[in-house]
């Protein structure tokens, strides 16, 4: 999940938040049926680091996207819950 932050993050930064979870989504969608289809333990390793990198992009995105749709005063509580439900 750390390496697939160290490329999301400077992506974020350059190009928004909204096309970085998106593609994230995405992939992590399509890494998931690739395991679905896996053969042997070895090639479901291999996938399931390939759809951890994709979940560690939205985990990293989601409070950042909490705390944008929020005022100010709000944004504890929301963020809490976040957590909390997580």
């Amino acid at each position: 999940m750390g390496i697939g932050n160290l490329i999301s993050m400077p992506l974020t930064l350059a190009l928004g938040r909204r096309p970085i979870f998106l593609i994230s989504l995405l992939m992590l969608a399509m890494t998931g049926r690739w395991c679905a289809f896996s053969t042997s333990l070895t090639s479901h390793i291999a996938r399931r680091n390939f759809l951890s990198m994709a979940a560690g992009q939205s985990e990293a995105l989601a409070p950042f996207i909490v705390e944008e749709i929020h005022f100010l005063h709000e944004r504890s509580t929301k963020i809490a819950w976040y957590i909390g439900v997580q």
